[in-house]
């Protein structure tokens, strides 16, 4: 995914890792966010991106699978969805999207208020 803009949500990195296919992308928009040493690799030139693709064959795809079911899938997406939902009808605020790449899903936030 040599993106060359600021890709705001890469749903083809998604799919593929559903597929258990490693990412190989730029430093742009959200793919820093999406993709970690265990999934991928990220370049900011074609140069770098061919010199990671020489190590994609040791990333597992179990791994890759194991990431998008957990941060990216459609359940866990929709219950994320809910839970900015939630809080911002409890609190009149948006809540601080400023977490780590590798938050907990959005089924283990607490405000789970129906």
């Amino acid at each position: 995914m040599p993106a060359l803009w600021d890709e705001p949500c890469a749903n083809v990195l998604f799919e593929a890792m559903m597929c258990g296919t490693p990412i190989l992308g730029t430093h742009r928009g959200s793919l820093p966010e999406i993709v970690t040493a265990e999934v991928g690799a990220l370049g900011d030139s074609v140069e770098e991106l061919v010199e990671l693709a020489r190590g994609v064959d040791r990333l597992d795809p179990a791994a890759c699978r194991a990431r998008a079911e957990q941060h990216f899938s459609h359940l866990t997406m929709a219950e994320g969805y809910l839970g900015i939902f939630r809080h911002f009808l409890r609190t009149a605020e948006l809540p601080d999207m400023a977490e780590p790449a590798d938050r907990p899903p959005a089924h283990a936030f607490p405000d789970r208020s129906p």
